[in-house]
């Protein structure tokens, strides 16, 4: 083996036995990542949905970005004492270009395929959360295999996940056209985030359709990735807000999570999420492909004019032709105070046949609920 393309890496927090993952490579020591065989940076073309797309955060070599080196591509890869070897066709398919945070790569091991993301130097993923995803159970986040840092052959580290490969196809690419898909998609969502929220304890701020891939063939059951811009919760007040870089303006972002003119940070709770989701379901309900066409990049503006009004669906109400139980959904979701803006437990009743109280109504009923007074909080009595 050439020494020159040899690195080191590490798994962080757990990445621990890759058994029945693949082979191991005899004389590597587990916890250690080798590159093997270089090969020159490669560009693809990008799909809807590849699993990996995404951001990361600056680290505090975050100025340093920009002066790096290339993500190196190679042909075969040693992660946690594992050897996989790139598969070059698939990887042309599944390569980002759209935030050029990252390098998703498709490798393979004793038959079976995997997805590789590798983040550009000086971004990181949040690696406790990616641990949490990893340890989850229930089928709705996609399976982490490893995470950690990789050192590449010219000494720089970059921070990887090695997850499954899932070549189905992603939500972006199907249009919604009845109520019971909506129910369907809708819930499944939801219980995504209900495990993001409450039981891992982090908020996603990255939902869109290209970040829920199809699982198999049958383009059923779909899971959430993508978790470069996740971040936790505080575990003693999961509800309260947190504070978070704030996104440029896309189609996803809630109100309170985009960038204003003045600040560079905003403050966030698990209802950012819930917004994300209802313009994914809108996006969904019109087509993908005719959300971005009707709003194309130089309209964003007026989009998120739209969402500080409170006015999506309305303005998009003659396209959308849905029943005002099913707008009521939308509505609720897309409500710009995060007060008022419907969570997990209203998305169950909606699925049950509720429809959700909207505009003033749904503002009294909160206010209403909300108008307590505590005197005894260890006990929750309330006057």
């Amino acid at each position: 083996m050439n020494d020159n393309a040899k690195g080191t890496g590490t798994v962080v927090k757990g990445g621990g036995d890759t058994s029945g993952t693949g082979t191991s490579v005899k004389g590597t020591p587990s916890g250690t990542g080798t590159a093997v065989k270089g090969a020159p940076s490669g560009t693809g073309t990008s799909v809807k949905g590849s699993a990996g797309s995404g951001t990361a955060e600056k680290s505090s070599q975050g100025d340093n970005v920009s002066q790096s080196s290339e993500i190196p591509v190679l042909e075969e890869y040693i992660i946690n004492g594992v050897l996989y070897k790139q598969c070059k066709d698939e990887s042309k398919k599944t390569l980002s270009k759209i935030s050029g945070e990252a390098r998703i790569l498709v490798v393979e091991n004793a038959g079976n395929r995997f997805c590789l993301k590798i983040f550009k130097y000086g971004l990181y993923p949040d690696h406790e959360i990616l641990e949490r995803v990893k340890k989850a159970q229930g089928g709705f986040l996609v399976p982490i295999r490893e995470h950690g840092k990789w050192t590449a052959p010219d000494g720089k580290q970059f921070d990887y996940v090695l997850m499954d490969y899932l070549p189905y196809g992603s939500l972006a690419d199907t249009k919604i056209v009845d109520e019971e898909k909506l129910k369907f998609v809708a819930m499944r969502m939801a219980f995504a985030l209900k495990q993001c929220h409450k039981d891992l304890k982090f908020i996603h701020r990255d939902l869109k359709p290209e970040n829920f891939m199809y699982t198999d063939a049958s383009r059923k059951e779909f899971v959430l990735i993508d978790f470069g811009i996740a971040r936790k919760l505080d575990a003693g007040k999961p509800n309260e807000p947190i504070k978070v870089d704030a996104s440029k303006s896309s189609y996803y972002v809630s109100p309170e999570g985009a960038i204003s003119s003045t600040d560079t940070y905003t403050y966030v709770n698990i209802a950012t999420d819930y917004y994300s989701m209802g313009m994914s379901l809108l996006a969904m309900v019109l087509g993908v492909d005719k959300f971005y066409s009707i709003y194309p990049y130089n309209k964003l503006p007026e989009l998120d004019r739209l969402k500080r009004n409170n006015s999506v669906v309305k303005k998009l109400s003659g396209q959308l032709n849905l029943s005002d139980y099913a707008s009521s959904l939308l509505e609720r979701l897309l409500e710009f105070s995060d007060n008022n803006r419907a969570g997990f437990d209203d998305v169950v009743e909606w699925y049950k046949g509720k429809t959700l109280k909207t505009g003033s109504q749904a503002e009294a009923e909160m206010s209403k609920d909300s108008f307590r007074v505590v005197f005894n909080e260890e006990k929750g009595k309330i006057a």
